[in-house]
């Protein structure tokens, strides 16, 4: 038996046992109350109040306004499970349990959270195409629930083979009870040019600018941003612009509509993920004519998860993005360049294009169901180190994408492709730490592309 059949074997050996530690509460699942409260089991049961608990920093209202229950509504198992995976997608919280209790005469849907610590001085670092000559690395300082509204601020400083930093805020809820929301950010990057025909010249891109979008929500699934954008591009090298100068001004609006009907984010097992961006660029320091500085970009992404058979979670992506007009080299498509056009196990070149075509499927399961750790003797701040979760997972992925200059050249450009297996360790604060191994098709064993990346791959 060679050694791709082996990492096979042991792959499905994983997938298909049965799990080894089984969860009393798994997180998300709902928990129904003890005593009396086991009758409501059996029947809907009407809820007269809410009583949310545990929410030291966060407003009462950020929870409720992503909840479809309300008082006055019968619930069932299944609406406690629904719930509880909506609030735990506000990314706030380490463990969320809802509970009814009989108290009163009255039926109250008792909502514990257990709060994360939010404000986060980290460093990171990241790789480019899987290539360990291309490390960017830096600090970041994150505050995820300022004010205790969900208002994110994140201030990225970073260097290596990419230099840069970026501000950002983002502010889910600024009017119109929660369906209004906005974010601006302010960046600036330095790498190499990505281009194939001037990468040998050994310069570097400059890129400084920053937007500003609105968003609007329609019910809990659905919304819609309207953004706009100032950016230059800047280069010793003027062949690089569309001016013809040393760098380029572009003005972009865009309009993105995103229906997110997943049932946990950080690691989803049912649902779809749909998403349409539509996006317009002008060039303001270009030639007279305003057609030879427009363009315009569109693209459509998919995601479909659903059970199969023995808990195995069966997930699908698809992404194409197309481009007209006057599209500069910076601004083409790059597969492989980062984590959302990355083919796991590719060690080829990375490709560019005006499209792009990406493909993915997995197939996940648990091996030891998520179970939760508290620790007592913390020094400090002890409710920060309740509720812990560790929990394991495993998959078996395929990728493949492809870009093209032309729609004409879809057909004939080969297609990069990689396949790999990969372990999913669900961490406290980090959601899921992915450790991979990947393969081209023609690959041998000692060809594996090892990776350990952060968050679900999609």
């Amino acid at each position: 038996m060679n050694w791709r059949r082996q990492v096979i074997s042991i792959g499905l050996m994983l997938l298909l046992a049965p799990p080894l530690i089984s969860s009393t509460a798994p997180g998300g699942k709902p928990v129904w109350g003890e005593g009396r409260d086991q009758a409501l089991k059996l029947q809907p049961a009407a809820i007269d109040t809410i009583v949310i608990e545990g929410a030291y920093v966060t407003k009462p209202g950020i929870i409720l306004r992503e909840m479809t229950i309300q008082p006055g509504s019968r619930v069932t198992e299944e609406d406690l499970h629904e719930n509880a995976d909506r609030i735990q997608n506000l990314g706030l919280f380490s463990r969320v349990q809802l509970t009814i209790r009989r108290q009163d005469e009255r039926n109250a849907l008792v909502v514990s959270v257990t709060e994360q610590w939010y404000i986060f001085p980290l460093p990171f670092w990241q790789k480019e195409g899987g290539d360990f000559s291309k490390i960017s690395y830096g600090f970041e300082y994150l505050q995820k629930n300022f004010r205790g509204r969900n208002e994110r601020i994140s201030i990225r400083l970073w260097t290596g083979f990419e230099k840069g930093y970026q501000l950002a805020y983002s502010n889910p809820w600024i009017a119109g009870k929660g369906i209004w929301g906005s974010s601006l950010a302010l960046f600036r990057t330095t790498r190499d040019v990505r281009n194939e025909k001037y990468r040998a010249l050994g310069t570097e891109i400059k890129t400084t600018g920053g937007h500003v979008a609105i968003q609007r929500r329609f019910g809990l699934d659905t919304r819609l941003t309207a953004s706009i954008a100032f950016t230059r591009y800047s280069s010793l090298y003027s062949q690089l612009m569309v001016s013809r100068t040393t760098k380029d001004d572009w003005v972009s609006v865009g309009l993105a509509l995103l229906l997110d009907e997943r049932d946990l984010y950080e690691y989803p097992s049912e649902g779809w993920y749909r998403m349409i961006n539509l996006g317009s660029q002008m060039l303001v320091n270009g030639p007279g004519q305003l057609s030879d500085g427009t363009a315009v970009t569109a693209s459509y992404e998919a995601r479909r998860y659903f059970p199969i058979f023995l808990d195995f979670i069966l997930c699908g992506k698809t992404l194409v993005g197309i481009s007209a007009g006057r599209v500069p080299l910076y601004r083409r498509y790059f597969l492989g360049s980062n984590e959302e056009t990355q083919i796991r196990g590719w060690r080829g070149q990375i490709q560019e294009g005006e499209g792009v075509f990406l493909g993915s499927m997995e197939l996940r399961r648990r091996i030891f169901d998520i179970r939760y750790l508290t620790w007592s003797g913390a020094p400090v701040a002890k409710r920060y180190f309740r509720n812990l979760k560790y929990g394991l997972s495993g998959g078996l992925f395929l990728d493949l994408g492809q870009t093209w200059i032309r729609p004409s050249e879809a057909s004939s450009r080969r297609f990069q492709a990689g396949w790999g297996v990969g372990l999913h360790l669900h961490l406290p604060y980090l959601d899921v730490l992915r450790l991979e191994a990947g393969w081209s098709p023609d690959a041998s064993f000692k060809d594996a592309a090892i990776s350990i990346r952060s968050r679900v791959a999609f």
